[in-house]
């Protein structure tokens, strides 16, 4: 599995001199990453110029070389009172966006977040199954499904649940949101779900955090998921 790190332009060197694999740049950043998080501007009205404004996003994306994009954007995809369809229109409007970013060599693949940052799109099975129902992939993140679950201890079966498709990129972070030490329980589980799916690709850190994070210790919960696999 490869590790990355989100964060800003300005500490990307670093954190690949640190070990990083990779880094994870906001979508709106004009320095080239292999991925990308946040995606929509906050300007952006996904549910009325969501699919113009991404078309943009990832053009401008793939002249930078960017694999992968993940779709947060809590407040943009946030639905408005009395839109009772709001869940089945941000499917289809990020289905139609990673179809487009194939033509062009990349993929667009939401998370689920949780209640406190959307109304939509924040239980993360039901999202993973709906994007797969639509032919687009998803971002499997530990930290939104633990809090919109208010599950700080969760288990293998608790994952089992919660992930029931291969991904095809993850963010993680515990329950509180802090640099993880390599040894959580949760997270250990969360990457054993990932290996019993056979996922091996990247994942990134998004976490509160003061400069770059050790690698070592979160390449623990790599190793110690295919131990216990």
């Amino acid at each position: 599995m490869r590790l990355g790190l989100c964060c800003n332009p300005s500490e990307g060197a670093a954190a690949l001199a640190a070990g990083y694999d990779y880094v994870e740049y906001p979508a709106s950043s004009t320095e080239p990453s292999e991925t990308t998080n946040l995606f929509f501007p906050p300007d952006a009205r996904l549910y009325e110029d969501g699919l113009e404004r991404g078309l943009e996003i990832i053009q401008a994306a793939a002249k930078r070389g960017v694999a992968l994009m993940v779709l947060g954007s809590g407040g943009v995809r946030r639905a408005p009172e009395g839109m009772d369809d709001a869940d089945v229109r941000f499917v289809d409007v990020a289905a139609e966006l990673d179809r487009f970013a194939q033509t062009l060599g990349l993929r667009v693949a939401p998370e689920s977040l949780n209640p406190g940052e959307t109304n939509v799109g924040t239980s993360l099975p039901d999202l993973a199954r709906a994007l797969a129902a639509a032919g687009a992939p998803y971002t499997a993140d530990s930290y939104h499904a633990l809090v919109e679950t208010d599950t700080p201890d969760a288990d293998l079966d608790f994952w089992r649940e919660q992930i029931p498709l291969k991904p095809l990129h993850v963010h993680f972070a515990p329950f509180d949101r802090s640099v993880p030490k390599g040894d959580e329980p949760p997270l250990l589980a969360f990457f054993a779900r990932l290996r019993e799916l056979g996922y091996d690709g990247r994942a990134s850190l998004e976490c509160r955090r003061e400069g770059i994070p050790d690698p070592a210790p979160l390449r623990r919960l790599f190793a110690e998921a295919n131990a216990q696999g």
